[in-house]
């Protein structure tokens, strides 16, 4: 019953295509009665990189009860996993994550059983750190990027005042040539404006509260006060940065 068990886990670890050929090394030793080859073919194994700890072990753990390769088998299970055999009066070990109840199969079966359990939380604890970053650094792209979008609309609104001031003053000087384009402002409460839609020129469009709105004497759109929602801060935007306006909005 040995040799098929070992034969089975060596034949796992070659099809994934690491350490192939200590794996079938391993495997025709272990099938044969050469101790020399089987202790050459444990050492090959017990070289394989640590990611492949799983794998390697099982193999090791499974030469132990071989008569001829146990002593190698137990020292390359000792140098795998950087465990002392216990030495003077203390026979048995504590178990994982210490030393082997029992220094035989049965006893690193156990211990293995135990190794997979403990590496098996460790890897889910790992996918859960990995999953928690992603989710922190979306957090932290979605923060950036409104941060962006509202220094953006502040520059918008820095450049609406400019042309509103420039706007104003040729209104105010048309006003004085003639009857015809004396303005009339419309004004209602900051708080308690009617909810307007600004469609910008340069593109985009905003919502605001409508606090005054300014029109010549045949009613055409000079400029506009609004206010904003959240802090309640208002601000003058004039007609020609005002593609369409739309009033009401509900």
């Amino acid at each position: 019953m040995r040799i098929p068990l070992v034969i089975t886990l060596a034949c796992m670890l070659a099809a994934t295509g690491f350490g192939a050929d200590a794996v079938a090394n391993f495997q025709t030793a272990m099938a044969g009665d050469d101790f020399q080859a089987k202790r050459g073919a444990i050492q090959a194994l017990a070289g394989l990189s640590k990611d492949q700890d799983e794998k390697v072990l099982g193999l090791l753990v499974s030469a132990v009860s071989d008569r001829q390769a146990s002593e190698a088998a137990l020292d390359a299970l000792r140098s795998r996993s950087g465990l002392a055999k216990p030495g003077g009066w203390v026979k048995r070990g504590g178990g994982f994550p210490n030393y082997p109840v029992t220094d035989d199969a049965a006893g690193w079966s156990s211990w293995l059983s135990a190794w997979k359990k403990a590496n098996d939380e460790k890897k889910k604890v790992a996918e859960i750190d990995k999953k928690t970053k992603e989710l922190e650094k979306k957090a932290e792209d979605k923060t950036d990027k409104a941060k962006t979008d509202k220094t953006k609309d502040g520059k918008e609104g820095e450049e609406g005042k400019g042309e509103e001031t420039a706007g104003k003053e040729g209104e105010e000087k048309e006003g004085d040539k003639s009857d015809k384009n004396r303005t009339r402002t419309a004004e209602v409460d900051v708080e308690r404006g009617p909810i307007c839609r600004v469609h910008f020129r340069n593109g985009g469009s905003k919502v605001y509260r409508l606090v005054a709105k300014r029109t010549d004497a045949d009613g055409n759109l000079l400029s506009i006060r609004v206010s904003h929602s959240g802090d309640g801060g208002t601000e003058v935007l004039t007609a020609d940065a005002i593609a369409r306006l739309e009033e009401d909005v509900k």
